[in-house]
């Protein structure tokens, strides 16, 4: 049995002329969604489209169909853990950025300690916590696509209402 984990894609906003191809992404990578069929030929925001088992890495390929084909698309996407692996997280907000890091079953992103030990250990001792933040602390913990994707999240995800 090849190592396999469940895969999860989550999306939060979509144009029109977009939502096709986001839908011809889930067909392709045999999601389904968690709650009841969205209306034909549209993308129920905010839904949990899902696949049991998958191989691993699928996520790399769905995250760069969906951003080449989809351009508007708001979506986190993640594999669940595999034994003693952290899961894999993908978050991407069109004209923010995309923003890749680990994650456990529930789809919660989390960062390397030893990552960000790494990078702190490494900035100059003039460099403030802002600075580091807006720049490289942004990039090792996402905050500003998280951010925005939060915003979306409480727009659109049926549960946060």
């Amino acid at each position: 049995m090849s190592d396999r984990a469940a895969l999860t894609l989550v999306v939060y906003s979509v144009d029109e002329q977009d939502q096709a191809a986001v839908l011809a992404a889930i067909d392709d990578a045999g999601l389904e969604s968690d709650t009841d069929t969205p209306e034909e030929g549209t993308v129920a925001l905010g839904t949990h489209y899902v696949i049991g088992q998958t191989p691993l890495g699928e996520w790399q390929d769905l995250s760069r169909v969906l951003r080449s084909t989809a351009s508007s698309a708001v979506f986190e996407l993640w594999q669940d853990p595999f034994e003693s692996t952290d899961g894999d997280y993908v978050a991407h907000v069109p004209g923010i950025g995309t923003y890749n890091g680990w994650c456990s079953g529930d789809g919660t992103p989390h960062v390397d300690i030893g990552e960000l030990v790494k990078s702190l250990n490494s900035v100059p001792s003039f460099m403030t916590v802002e600075f580091w933040l807006a720049q490289h602390g942004d990039a090792l913990l996402g905050r500003r696509i998280l951010a925005a994707i939060e915003a979306h999240k409480s727009r659109n995800d049926p549960v946060a209402g």
